[in-house]
């Protein structure tokens, strides 16, 4: 019945994106609700991630020039996901893992405790983000290995207000066993021990972060292995806040680029912290650009974290 349900939905999403294809990007303009009209029937065929990813495009029309060749590229993705769903047994199974998570059929608590890759170390709370859906609240933890080096993203939800179980500190350190969701390139986890305060102060914010071209390099070898993970971790250490018309992105010393996920009066305290000189900046990328959730410079005796709000 379930199995049915679902591809049901993956034939009523593959019409409607063929007759928006027919009609033209064009018509999309000022059609928000059409995109959350079909999410809310994607939700109904239980596939939740689908719904994410069809609200998600649906903010961004009319949001800037580029967003006809975005939405395309979005609906292009789309299409794969539907493809790859309706032969889903054929695949190998951590690109099954994959797929099902990106639909919203993750596997359950107690098979990732049993199988999942677990791994020990000192973990740092690098940048928290939220977002609200109706009533659903959802925080997503980011977390860098001290000396595995490993990115690590707990995910969590709340009804009705922004109050989960646990709490996080940007810049807190806490040695934990972590359990990995299985996948190409896993990334999400849960924590399945009690953490335990390190011995030694936390000093993450002294360590070097990667310049901008070898952050961008680990990213594109992350997305060939997992395409359908969004947001991804970036970590920038050689790149400055700068506004311009395009509007806010980083930039490094020979002058490349990075757009940054920012309201005009929202990098103002970003480039404050800055004062011009280059940051290490941690953020989720989604979207072709990067949303800053914490940065810091290097100014002895310590170091200055800016959080975003």
């Amino acid at each position: 019945m379930r199995q049915q349900r679902l591809l049901d939905g993956l034939d009523e999403l593959e019409l409607w994106l063929d007759d928006r294809v027919r009609q033209g990007l064009a018509t999309l303009s000022g059609q928000t609700a059409t995109w959350n009209d079909i999410a809310r029937r994607m939700v109904d065929a239980q596939l939740p991630g689908l719904a994410f990813r069809l609200r998600r495009l649906g903010r961004l029309i009319d949001g800037s020039e580029s967003w006809p060749a975005r939405v395309l590229g979005g609906m292009g993705q789309l299409q794969l996901l539907i493809d790859a769903s309706r032969r889903l047994a054929d695949l190998p199974d951590v690109v099954q893992a994959d797929l099902r998570h990106t639909l919203g059929l993750s596997s359950s608590r107690e098979t990732v405790l049993a199988d999942g890759e677990r791994l020990a170390d000192d973990w740092l709370v690098i940048g928290q983000s939220c977002r609200q859906e109706d009533r659903l609240w959802e925080r997503r933890v980011w977390l860098l290995g001290q000396h595995s080096g490993r990115w690590a993203m707990l995910l969590d939800f709340a009804h009705g207000n922004r109050h989960f179980e646990h709490s996080f500190v940007t810049g807190s350190q806490r040695h934990w066993t972590l359990a990995y969701y299985p996948g190409n390139a896993p990334l999400r986890a849960m924590v399945v021990d009690t953490p335990t305060q390190t011995s030694d102060p936390p000093t993450p914010w002294t360590r070097a972060a990667p310049t901008l071209a070898v952050a961008l390099d680990a990213l594109s070898d992350t997305l060939a292995a997992n395409p359908w993970q969004s947001p991804q971790p970036l970590l920038v250490g050689d790149a400055a806040p700068v506004f311009g018309t395009q509007g806010w992105m980083l930039r490094t010393a020979e002058r490349r680029g990075l757009p940054l996920a920012l309201a005009t009066d929202e990098g103002w305290p970003l480039l404050a912290e800055s004062g011009g000189a280059p940051l290490a900046v941690f953020g989720e990328w989604a979207d072709e650009a990067l949303r800053p959730l914490s940065a810091w410079r290097f100014a002895p005796p310590v170091s200055r974290l800016w959080m975003a709000e």
